[in-house]
């Protein structure tokens, strides 16, 4: 009986630890944010804003796709991107990733799962723990935060209309409208060797998907890029806030591919230029 009791509570307290562990750990920057399907590719989607007391000034989408997929890269697929878009808002389709135990025990034939006794009689408790046989995985489950709900609202009230075309086409215009409230981006990195390569940055308007053609990235292989990205155009003007926020995405969505970058920056006689050389964590 003692036996019985001793290793329930250590099967208790190998649960526990491992529930602890589970919590307290650090998502990988590949793994945060909200994401939807469109066209059967993940998007990943940032709402920015300056703090959680201001509104939503930017949307930032950001897709990896195999170089060679055309449709992806298209034009088209962002149009239609933007009203999957909408319709996740309308009908709650994001989600985000949890680690959730993996016990790779499941697919691996001949081994002995966690918490299960061995022929010898002793409790396997996965104190090799999960280093050594799996740990723990990313998984998607249904998210919608409140404040989707509240932007979904307020573009409905812009627009006057529920229709999910109507308030795609709204965010579109207002985009490219200098003084709009929204800056709608997509970024876009494909695949090498288990590297993502950023290559893309376009601002969303009706119709098209305006690359940014002052913003250069190059492969410099062995896992290295090179970025130079203009946060003034030298005129001292109001121009220089959206060079510094846009800066400030780029620095988030490489952030988010797992760069580590090294900043410089240069005056070219026509503004301040950002150079990074940047490398994968």
């Amino acid at each position: 009986m003692k036996s019985t009791f001793f290793r329930s509570g250590l099967a208790l307290l190998t649960l526990l630890s491992s529930l602890s562990a589970l919590a307290s750990m650090p998502m990988d920057p590949e793994f945060r944010g909200l994401y939807f399907e469109s066209q059967g590719i993940e998007v990943k989607v940032d709402l920015k804003r300056d703090n959680i007391y201001s509104p939503f000034e930017r949307i930032i989408f950001s897709t990896v796709c195999d170089r060679n997929h055309t449709r992806c890269h298209s034009n088209a697929f962002s149009m239609q991107m933007m009203d999957d878009f909408v319709a996740a808002l309308k009908y709650k389709k994001f989600y985000k990733y949890v680690y959730v135990p993996f016990d790779p025990c499941d697919v691996t034939p001949g081994c002995i799962p966690m918490g299960i006794e061995s022929s010898e009689g002793g409790l396997k408790t996965g104190n090799d723990d999960i280093q050594r046989r799996g740990g723990y995985r990313p998984e998607p489950q249904s998210s919608h935060p409140s404040y989707l709900q509240t932007f979904l609202h307020s573009m409905a009230q812009a627009t006057g209309s529920q229709s999910i075309g109507a308030m795609a086409d709204f965010l579109k215009a207002d985009s490219a409208d200098e003084n709009g409230k929204f800056k709608t981006y997509r970024f876009s990195s494909y695949n090498k060797r288990g590297q993502k390569i950023p290559f893309s940055i376009c601002k969303i308007v009706p119709g098209d998907c305006e690359e940014q053609i002052d913003v250069t990235i190059r492969d410099l292989n062995r896992g290295k890029i090179a970025v130079s990205v203009p946060v003034s155009d030298g005129s001292g003007g109001g121009d220089s806030e959206k060079y510094w926020q846009r800066e400030k995405d780029i620095r988030d969505y490489l952030h988010h591919l797992e760069y580590e970058c090294i900043p410089a920056y240069t005056d070219t006689g026509g503004g301040r230029v950002l150079q990074m050389v940047c490398v994968m964590k």
